[in-house]
């Protein structure tokens, strides 16, 4: 096909048992993968930054992380905010469901 062509190469994934194909994201999740391991296994190491590169790598994703508010807390703050009353509903549920679980718990040892 055109579309093949125009491709630098190709290749396919082997499937066994009663799977007749993947969902492009479990696709690239595979060809990623193998494609990590054998980067790893050309070099030697699983990366080639240095000591310092990988750090000042690091420290530049947290910073721009917190400073855009993709910090765990910012999210559930954020998330908690937007559900307001839902939230507290679903404590309440869970909260019932705990008290009818004991009272039942209780009801089978007085047996």
């Amino acid at each position: 096909s055109d579309m093949l062509r125009l491709c630098d190469m190709s290749f396919c994934i082997g499937l066994r048992g009663l799977s007749e194909s993947l969902n492009v994201s479990v696709a690239a999740a595979i060809a990623m993968h193998w494609g990590r391991v054998a980067r790893e296994a050309s070099l030697g190491r699983a990366t080639d930054m240095s000591e310092a590169e990988r750090e000042t790598l690091e420290a530049d994703f947290v910073a721009r992380g917190s400073t855009h508010g993709f910090t765990k807390s910012a999210r559930r703050a954020d998330l908690e905010q937007r559900q307001g009353a839902k939230t507290g509903a679903h404590l309440d549920l869970v909260g019932m469901a705990a008290e009818v679980a004991n009272e039942q718990a209780s009801s089978f040892s007085e047996i």
